[in-house]
């Protein structure tokens, strides 16, 4: 066994790398995305930080290696290496500098060294289910990759699509020369094995029987540093805890309860700036506490815990029934968008709210639901419907967050929240961006659409004074009272008789499961609806005895499209998904922007 620590470029332009078949295929996730960007974007800052980890080899011999551990950075460093180079060749084309020129083709061959050999084969022979896609990407045969392989949407041509996203937004040939540059210099441990018994043993060892140092577990260590020795026991305890608490989120768990000490933190730089607070470790602790115990019931906690929370924080002041119901609707509707970014700021106001009107200061209690369904909305629109990067609006959480915890009066904290209101509001995808995307939706899922037409049936239901619908149950995957989403146009219509037969039997499923086909209404109407044509379903819903209630999504419907419903086709159900959208904009999901005195 040989360690070694090397350059990048100097490890991977010294031969050719295999990753052997019983490994499993390159993996793409948005986040793990996200974090490499993050990590080369700091290390183009410092370059003497620029370390990479531990690549586990077994020598093959004849200059080949087998990865046994380390796969992902190396094929996600490489791939960004060809996303970069593609585009040095495309400036220098905008240039009018023809790449066969010498001094330019020297500097590119530079970089495509990396990722082809003297033989312009890859050097990377990558896992067999995604090697031809890897090959086609690494081709230097024509400068430009042939964009057909994007239409098989796999992994390793996802995860290009994001880095070649990446490299465009370098504007010139100095800036993508720099950013190879930080790939290039890049250090890297290395372990090298003879023989595959070994390989297997030191990637068990490193992987299952040792745990990786995360922030998690230096920031531990260093509160056991400075206890007595007689309380580590119980702060043992307590850490373990708080690591269940996180929910394995830990590292994002810590770093939010930073953002509301000081404000925004790569991960990279966390346990040093936690460090710099000077915190006793003892309080450093029970603050962690405190904070994990909030970031727990926003995740999973069941209603009963959230309402405590909120009684407890403000002193036993009194919130009825719908307010909290609605409070905890946009908690668990963050939750199935799976957004933690914003529990940093709900925690500062929580606890800025507190600490005002704890001095005999009274702010309508209408302000705290306001913020936690701005917050859905927000989330909604930019992070359900659209498709808006979540780190766009970390930063303004995190500054907000320590921003708010400093508010001693009423009159500060209510400018601070009318300006976070306002960058959200800026924020806030157009219209026609979320409808492009909202007319889309489909049937594929029910909670979804429990969610959406919840939310349009409490807004009927408010014109009403009728309360909440319950369409859609935070704690239960369907609701048990309102248990169909219908088509109106039917999925299996087999009435040859009917005049319209030819339009609802030649609707595509898209169309048929669009939104602007589906609503809910209770199981007993729904039952009578069965495949029916939708001007049957209409006469048979205005025959069932008015007793039978119907969710106000329902008579909405009825009273808006009973006009359309003869040749209820793929024209009407998009004005009605278009309709949703606007009002949807407009209305369920608008930002509400006062502050209440």
């Amino acid at each position: 066994m040989i360690g070694e620590q090397k350059k990048l470029d100097s490890l991977i332009s010294s031969g050719n790398f295999l990753i052997p078949p019983y490994q499993r295929a390159y993996e793409w996730r948005l986040s793990n995305f996200e974090d490499f960007i993050e990590d080369i974007s700091h290390y183009e800052k410092y370059r003497e930080l620029g370390f990479i980890g531990t690549i586990i080899l077994r020598d093959c011999g004849d200059r080949k290696w087998e990865i046994v551990d380390g796969q992902q950075r190396i094929t996600s460093l490489l791939l960004f290496t060809i996303a970069l180079t593609k585009r040095l060749i495309e400036l220098h084309e905008k240039k009018g500098e023809g790449i066969s020129s010498g001094s330019v083709r020297r500097s590119i061959q530079r970089y495509e060294n990396l990722y082809i050999d003297r033989f312009e084969e890859p050097r990377l022979i990558a896992h067999e289910k995604i090697r031809e896609s890897f090959n086609e990407i690494c081709s230097i045969e024509n400068s430009h990759i042939d964009r057909n392989i994007f239409k098989n949407k796999n992994s390793i041509t996802q995860a290009y699509l994001a880095f070649e996203e990446q490299a465009n937004k370098c504007k010139s040939i100095k800036e993508v020369e720099n950013m190879l540059n930080v790939i290039f210099d890049l250090d890297v441990m290395t372990i090298t094995v003879k023989k595959e018994e070994e390989a297997f043993h030191i990637f068990e060892t490193t992987n299952a029987r040792g745990k990786e140092l995360e922030v998690g577990d230096l920031l531990r260590n260093h509160i056991f540093s400075n206890v007595p020795e007689k309380d580590r026991s119980q702060v043992k305890e307590r850490w373990d805890s708080i690591i269940d608490k996180a929910c394995g989120q830990s590292v994002a768990m810590l770093r939010q309860y930073y953002f509301t000490k000081q404000g925004y933190i790569s991960k990279k730089l966390l346990y040093k700036e936690i460090k710099k607070l000077n915190i006793d470790a003892k309080k450093l602790l029970n603050e962690i506490e405190e904070y994990v115990t909030f970031f727990e019931i926003v995740k999973r906690g069941t209603k009963e815990d959230f309402a405590s929370y909120i009684f407890e924080i403000f002193h036993g002041r009194r919130f009825d029934g719908e307010d909290l119901q609605k409070m905890f609707i946009s908690i668990s509707a963050l939750r199935d968008f799976n957004q933690i970014q914003p529990f940093p700021v709900l925690y500062s106001f929580l606890k800025a709210f507190k600490k005002i009107t704890s001095n005999e200061t009274r702010i309508n209690k209408k302000n705290v639901t306001t913020f936690i369904t701005n917050i859905e909305k927000f989330h909604y629109v930019n992070y359900k419907i659209g498709s808006n990067r979540a780190n766009k609006v970390e930063n303004l959480y995190a500054i907000t967050a320590n921003d708010l915890l400093k508010s001693n009066k009423k009159e500060s904290f209510k400018k601070k929240i009318e300006n976070f209101y306002k960058k959200l509001s800026d924020l806030l995808d157009p219209l026609e961006v979320f409808e492009a995307k909202f007319v889309e939706i489909t049937y594929k899922n029910k909670r979804d659409i429990r969610y959406i037409f919840s939310t349009l049936d409490t807004y009927l239901k408010s014109k009403h004074k009728e309360g909440i619908s319950d369409i859609y149950n935070p704690e239960e995957a369907l609701s048990p009272s309102l248990d169909n989403i219908e088509h109106w146009a039917p999925q299996n219509f087999s009435n040859k008789n009917d005049e319209y037969y030819g339009i609802w039997e030649s609707l595509s499923d898209e169309v048929i499961n669009n939104i602007g086909n589906l609503f809910v209404m209770y199981s007993r109407k729904n039952s009578q609806l069965q495949n029916k044509s939708p001007m049957e379903k209409y006469k048979i819903c205005q025959s069932i005895s008015t007793t039978t209630p119907s969710s106000r999504v329902f008579n909405d419907f009825i009273k808006k499209y009973s006009s359309d419903f003869e040749s209820w086709d793929e024209k009407a159900i998009n004005k009605r998904a278009k309709d949703l959208a606007t009002l949807s904009y407009d209305k369920l999901w608008k930002l509400e922007l006062k502050f209440w005195i």
